[in-house]
């Protein structure tokens, strides 16, 4: 289709082998004979807006299989054309220096032996890596590093055989037979040529030392070593610093240099100190304490810190989530960023913030300095590591309702964040099929008569959700989702005319029998990106909490899986859904148990639009609001119908998921 521009892409595969039966002696190469090699687009939809007649595109795996001679093969040909995701043609298009598709190997042998290629992203374009408009994988798959163990290994020489006193001279007598004489050696009082090591060590001689005084000597040894190897360590970094964070360096330096009475991690923290039963040491992805504080105890702070107890004073919590703001509570380093104190008073460093001489490890410096002199960059998670914000929801996050602008709330978003805002909200969606679209609920489909065609022609199919999950009977909206069945790249459609699934190969091949039910493996969906979740809406009016939960949890754990930040926002109540209603009461079961799984990514949308929704649109609160809030369910000048926001609700909503994404340093 000339509407779009392609990419040729080729590839050849071996395995080296010992020598065989042949005239060298060299090692042996044996071509691939068979095995898939799929190739999945990593920008899944997109706009062909310059189509004689615009169109949106949906990008399917490809499916290769490998010759007998090692050719990457497809339809006969020893190269395959994928869409340029580059290109003009496409919108949004793939930026510069990005990867474009996921290629990955499955069942690859060579004369049966399995040979297995790690999958590798790459980038490929029309014009190909040398403007000769060709792809060879080979070419442009980035080199996985190998796992090599370096060796050092000193010249072939003479070694010292032996080493003698001769006439006051130390005198080594190396392998070859050379003698080297190393010059007189100290003596002791009197001209003992006993040495001083011998002298010291005879319990008649006056000047002694005690076991005590040498180690004492050896810890000051060890100290004065461990405050060098921190002069070094800074000192490297001074000499690209400014002035001021000379400055504020030089004055670290003297904190460390002390550091048993170093009192804090932070400049501004100098009187600040707490409790070891308050606050214990960060590991892994978590921070911990001894017991979770209350969600009622003051809101805008435990929604950071839920583990804070209840006994931390207001003024340590302002702190600790001043703190948030600026060492995120992701670090991938072991550490903590307070001392502790003991029950006797003894200020201590954590264990794993220790050296050997007692002194803060060097993470603890890169640490402190990271947070005192802006050298570093900040540790653990940040938003410049993600390239796009996507929705994953049901009408709710779809919008249009009304026609007034703005028609989502993404809109709203979109313009104040760096990221690429996809919408990838479906009206009607339950939570297992938003699950689904979020390759996180894996349908397990029944095929009325067991074949999978041989040709790309639709066929019935149908699937129950999990855990008594439901379906959508209302929807207004198609569902596309692209996946494998039985390693077959196919399409799982909903057609919202006739409210049916059919499942269609992506491309013709051999027929396949199957037993039913079989999975349906959604391809990944926009793996380790920011994503807000939004599910569970439709669930409400037949379903159960427990049943929408588990569609929801599983989406969770792949976002997790992959790699994804995200927050889960509460549903939101319908207008007839007021406290005390079986809807109610099911409703806000669901949100609870979303909280308690993922309590650092649950955003309370319902609770503050009820509190803050009428302020953040600049709307003034009428008799029918009063009511509704006093009844726990959204102001009716917020809502266009009794379940979706008008002009005023998006923009509201928009404010307070902005917010949730930015207070977590998301976006």
């Amino acid at each position: 289709m000339a509407d779009l521009d392609y990419a040729k892409v080729t590839g050849r595969f071996a395995l080296t082998v010992g020598d065989g039966a042949d005239v060298d002696e060299d090692p042996d190469t044996i071509w691939c004979d068979q095995g898939t090699v799929l190739i999945q687009p990593l920008q899944t939809f997109t706009k062909v807006a310059g189509a004689a007649t615009p169109f949106t595109a949906g990008h399917s795996v490809i499916e290769c299989t490998i010759d007998t001679e090692g050719y990457l093969t497809y339809a006969g040909r020893r190269y395959v054309n994928v869409v340029d995701l580059t290109s003009d043609k496409v919108n949004p298009k793939i930026a510069s220096g990005k990867a474009t598709h996921l290629v990955t190997f499955k069942n690859v042998k060579a004369s049966g032996t399995a040979v297995n290629f790690s999958d590798v992203y790459v980038r490929v374009t029309k014009d190909g890596a040398n403007g000769d408009g060709e792809n060879d994988l080979t070419i442009i798959s980035p080199v996985v590093p190998g796992t090599a163990q370096a060796i050092y290994r000193g010249e072939t020489g003479s070694s010292v055989a032996a080493m003698a006193i001769e006439g006051g001279d130390l005198v080594s007598t190396l392998s070859d037979g050379t003698e080297l004489n190393a010059g007189p050696v100290p003596t002791g009082p009197g001209g003992s040529d006993a040495g001083v090591a011998s002298y010291l060590d005879d319990e008649e001689s006056a000047t002694t030392s005690s076991l005590d005084a040498r180690m004492a000597a050896l810890t000051d040894l060890e100290g004065s070593a461990f405050r060098a190897r921190q002069s070094a360590s800074i000192g490297e970094q001074v000499d690209v610093e400014t002035a001021a964070r000379q400055t504020a360096v030089s004055g670290l330096q003297d904190q460390i240099d002390n550091w048993s009475t170093f009192g804090t991690l932070m400049g501004d923290w100098t009187a600040t100190t707490y409790d070891a039963g308050d606050i214990v040491a960060h590991s892994g992805s978590t921070w911990g304490a001894t017991t979770a504080a209350a969600a009622s105890d003051e809101p805008g702070v435990a929604a950071l810190w839920q583990e804070l107890p209840a006994t931390v004073d207001a003024s340590a919590r302002s702190d600790i989530a001043d703190l948030e703001t600026r060492a995120p509570a992701n670090l991938p380093v072991p550490g903590v960023l307070v001392r502790w104190v003991t029950e006797d008073g003894v200020q201590v460093w954590p264990g794993d913030a220790l050296e050997e001489d007692g002194g803060p490890s060097d993470v603890s410096v890169a640490m402190m300095r990271s947070r005192l002199d802006g050298f570093y960059e900040p540790l653990g998670g940040s938003a410049a590591t993600y390239t796009q914000l996507v929705l994953d929801g049901d009408s709710m996050t779809q919008g249009g309702h009304g026609g007034v602008a703005p028609l989502t709330w993404g809109e709203v978003i979109d313009p104040q964040t760096d990221l690429d805002v996809v919408n990838l909200g479906r009206s009607g969606s339950t939570a297992a099929e938003i699950g689904m679209r979020a390759s996180s609920v894996v349908p397990l489909v029944t095929i009325p008569d067991g074949t999978i065609p041989a040709d790309t022609t639709p066929v019935a199919v149908t699937w129950t959700p999990p855990d008594g999950g439901r379906l959508s009977g209302t929807s207004t909206t198609d569902f596309t989702t692209t996946g494998t069945i039985r390693g077959v790249a196919a399409t799982l459609t909903f057609d919202r005319s006739e409210q049916t699934w059919s499942l269609a190969r992506t491309s013709a091949g051999t027929a396949i029998e199957v037993a039913s039910p079989i999975a349906f493996v959604p391809d990944d969906s926009y793996p380790a990106e920011v994503h807000v979740l939004w599910a569970g809406r439709n669930d409400i009016p037949t379903g159960t909490a427990a049943a929408a939960f588990t569609s929801i949890r599983k989406t969770i754990d792949r976002y997790r899986d992959q790699g994804s930040a995200f927050i889960v926002v509460s549903v939101t109540n319908k207008t007839g859904e007021a406290s005390g209603t079986a809807n109610y009461d099911t409703l806000i079961e669901l949100n609870t148990l979303i909280q308690e799984y993922a309590p650092r990514e649950y955003a309370d949308l319902r609770g503050r639009m009820i509190r803050e929704g009428l302020a953040l649109a600049g709307v003034s609160e009428t008799a029918a609001d009063t009511t509704a809030i006093s009844e726990d369910r959204i102001p009716d000048s917020l809502m266009y119908d009794n379940t979706h926001f008008n002009e005023n609700g998006r923009t509201a909503a928009a404010a307070i998921i902005l917010d949730e994404l930015q207070i977590r340093s998301l976006v």
